[in-house]
């Protein structure tokens, strides 16, 4: 049997998009963090900036697009002499 939470994600997920956010959810699938990793991002002002519409977290496209910015890597090539 399917709970009403389980009913209304794909609606909720609509609903975000329209106004340009991610659900938690989805910010979930993205960074492969669980929701209390994302809660405790929240806490210490470590993740992407969030709206709270209730007791749910959105996350502006945006913002998250910006955050992930800050947490590129480059990458440096090493030389191959002295590796071998």
């Amino acid at each position: 049997m399917e709970t009403i939470e389980a009913k209304a994600e794909p609606r909720l997920a609509s609903l975000a998009s329209r106004v340009d956010c991610f659900t938690e959810e989805d910010l979930c699938l993205l960074t492969d963090a669980t929701p209390s990793t994302l809660k405790s991002w929240r806490k210490r002002g470590e993740g992407p900036a969030y709206y709270m519409a209730g007791n749910r977290a959105l996350y502006p496209r945006k913002a998250v697009t910006d955050w992930m910015e800050t947490r590129l890597r480059d990458r440096k090539p090493l030389s191959a002499k002295g590796v071998l």
